[in-house]
């Protein structure tokens, strides 16, 4: 396979997207919502394009390896190994803070109900509103009769 930006022969298969979108096609189930949505063009052959997918599904997005022939192979470890490390522990941390402002919100400073009042509520308010219907029925029957 080969994957050119400018190619003067007839291809096989012309694809056409964003950088940011390869990420995406990483996941095999992405192709088809891309291609409705627009971000990925294709004009050729679909094969292609799915063995594409599969390839970057099977490449090691290790930056480790890209880092080792500038500054040594246990410097590029080790700062591969720092940086998923931090990647981890940030995407924790905030995990941990939007769970515990959901729960001040709706626990301590009661900003926002909770699930269960959410529910009480729309129950009143169906209540509500059939009793307005049927008073406004038992008028409109009191106004007949008069």
């Amino acid at each position: 396979m080969d994957v050119l930006s400018q190619w003067d022969g007839d291809a096989d298969c012309i694809v056409k997207t964003e950088v940011a979108v390869l990420a995406k096609l990483r996941d095999r189930q992405q192709l088809s919502p891309l291609m409705r949505s627009g971000e990925l063009i294709v004009e050729g052959d679909i094969q292609v394009v799915q063995q594409l997918v599969a390839l970057l599904d099977l490449a090691e997005w290790d930056p480790a390896e890209w880092l080792a022939p500038y500054i040594g192979d246990i410097a590029a470890e080790t700062i591969g190994q720092i940086v998923h490390k931090s990647h981890h522990f940030i995407r924790e941390q905030l995990r941990q803070q939007q769970h515990y402002l959901a729960e001040a919100i709706t626990e301590e400073w009661k900003m926002a109900p909770a699930p269960l009042e959410v529910v009480w509520f729309n129950e009143e308010v169906d209540a509500t509103a059939r009793a307005t219907e049927a008073l406004s029925a038992r008028l409109a029957t009191m106004e007949t009769k008069q």
